[in-house]
């Protein structure tokens, strides 16, 4: 349920229901398992899963080298990291939980102390650069022993509190809306990867301006042809369909990849 940070009271909704909220990408593990997910996983030879964000439309799925070492490093949970655009961006920070244990996890912006995220090294770079961008592979096996121990410890994985807008019987509130994160089960992995990539080939946010985020898109697109050996107009706008490639190796190898492009709006698919 969604609730009132001023007194711990839940809202309404118009037709009277308690206003209830998703429980956060975390809540896939136990829904995989209710579902029957998991079993048809196993019956499928399905060993490996990705899980992403959908606001962002550049998620490199199914990417050979990134999976290749997943599995080559026999990774319970393989991450990609960027480059934070700055200091206090809201995404979550990639952190050594202590020097001992060396163990990795994510710590989400709104758990971040202000100063922490500020702080630089001698030559002035971010000393908490790198930013979970919600792209993750891990191993099927690794979620359902995670969620053997939800089941037997709903306490196992923590309850983040996000403040959040919603629509109430009587108009626009903040509540809190309770949710669980799937990167809290990283610092549980075997051999936990995080493996950092250009911010602009694997993530551009919808949250964005769309109008920013076509731009984006189209140079992005515009850099694999060029990169492929293609000849394009300066100017062009380019949308490049996942059927004909979805990142630059299969743009470059893709044989109906044309040499030089005239027009000023290529769609390839």
């Amino acid at each position: 349920p969604a609730i009132n940070p001023e007194d711990g009271s839940t809202y309404l909704a118009e037709d009277g229901s308690v206003i209830c909220g998703p429980d956060g990408h975390g809540g896939l593990i136990l829904a995989l398992d209710k579902s029957g997910a998991f079993q048809h996983m196993r019956e499928h030879g399905i060993s490996t899963v990705c899980t992403f964000h959908v606001d962002n439309p550049v998620v490199p799925l199914g990417h050979e080298q990134l999976v290749g070492l997943h599995l080559q490093r026999q990774s319970d949970m393989t991450s990609l990291a960027v480059d934070k655009a700055d200091a206090t961006e809201r995404v979550g920070n990639f952190v050594c939980s202590s020097e001992e244990t060396r163990s990795i996890r994510v710590v989400e912006y709104i758990d971040f102390p202000e100063e922490l995220a500020k702080r630089t090294t001698p030559d002035g770079k971010l000393e908490f650069w790198a930013a979970s961008i919600g792209i993750h592979l891990i191993q099927v096996d690794f979620l359902q022993r995670m969620s053997e121990n939800l089941k037997a410890n709903p306490q196992f994985m923590p309850i983040h509190l996000p403040l959040k807008k919603i629509k109430t019987a009587t108009g626009d509130a903040w509540a809190i809306k309770p949710e669980r994160f799937i990167f809290d089960v990283l610092p549980f992995a075997r051999n936990p990867l995080v493996i950092r990539a250009e911010r602009g080939e694997v993530f551009v946010s919808l949250k964005d301006n769309a109008e920013i985020v076509r731009q984006q898109l189209s140079a992005l697109y515009a850099s694999w042809l060029r990169r492929s050996g293609s000849s394009i107009p300066e100017d062009a706008l380019v949308e490049i369909a996942p059927s004909f490639g979805l990142y630059f190796q299969q743009v470059a190898e893709n044989p109906q990849r044309l040499a030089v492009y005239s027009e000023k709006e290529i769609y390839l698919h």
